[in-house]
């Protein structure tokens, strides 16, 4: 499926094992393709920090961000005012009729390509427009990790002057479809902050509020929801008011938990060229 994407930068040692973190980036339109054009656009640039820093923790071993070819396909011409999960599903395995919402044009099942398949769009920084699908177990094939199987999520380019929260969600939304809150490592790590029992929400507490103030990915748009000291390692003593790409130690090993689980990550060593 080399031609049904663009690989727009890619970091590590693909044949070294199985680690490995592909990100599949989907513009809605045209409006909105600046943002993930390169490494020096808004959210690649935020992904790419992220990522780096699994790999220098040894989280992966290797990581590439894609950008589906929109231009010789269809738009994924999903409102946000909907379903988007839903539609946005329909667009990847090409269930949906032709029109707005369409099928890929592709002619395949995309979302049965591994990776995290990220719709980026114009819409508002609310957590129902910047958010994942459903399912978090490692025994199913198809609620399994990204490491393993297709997970969708989106987030908004354009939603906010403050570019360092898009950067935020763009980067939080690809990392919880890597990491699977029900995996009793990644369970430890987490706290309870409603005190209704662990669930996906407290995925959220592997974040934190640095010591310059600034929320970490995982917190993101979740901040006022957790105490600081709820949250990675306990945090800074206020809550934050601008954000940053950077991972938290935390988020760093909650990954690797399920990198190194070959139930949450089955994912074949490559041979023979080494490419995906």
């Amino acid at each position: 499926m080399g031609s049904i994407y663009h690989t727009v930068t890619d970091g590590g040692d693909e044949c070294a094992d199985n680690r490995r973190a592909y990100v599949r980036l989907y513009p809605n339109s045209s409006s909105v393709e600046q943002y993930v054009q390169d490494t020096s656009s808004t959210l690649v640039s935020a992904l790419q920090t992220a990522l780096e820093e699994l790999l220098a923790h040894g989280a992966i071993n290797y990581y590439k961000i894609y950008r589906f070819h929109a231009d010789d396909y269809y738009y994924p011409c999903v409102s946000t005012d909907g379903d988007i999960g839903g539609a946005f599903r329909e667009f990847l395995d090409g269930s949906a009729s032709p029109g707005c919402p369409n099928p890929n044009g592709t002619g395949d099942d995309l979302f049965s390509v591994i990776g995290a398949h990220t719709l980026v769009h114009n819409g508002e920084c609310k957590t129902e427009e910047v958010s994942g699908g459903a399912g978090d177990d490692c025994g199913s094939s198809t609620e399994g990790s990204a490491f393993s199987t297709g997970r969708m999520c989106w987030t908004s380019a354009t939603c906010s002057t403050q570019s360092s929260k898009v950067k935020a969600g763009a980067v939080q939304e690809p990392l919880h479809q890597f990491i699977m809150w029900t995996h009793p490592d990644v369970k430890s790590r987490l706290y309870d902050h409603d005190g209704g029992g662990i669930d996906h929400i407290d995925e959220h507490s592997l974040g934190r509020i640095n010591s310059a103030y600034e929320v970490t990915p995982m917190l993101a748009y979740h901040e006022l929801e957790f105490d600081p000291s709820e949250t990675c390692n306990g945090s800074a003593s206020d809550y934050g008011d601008t954000y940053t790409a950077s991972l938290s130690e935390c988020t760093k090993k909650a990954v690797e938990d399920i990198a190194y689980d070959s139930t949450c990550n089955d994912q074949p060593t490559l041979e023979g060229g080494c490419s995906s």
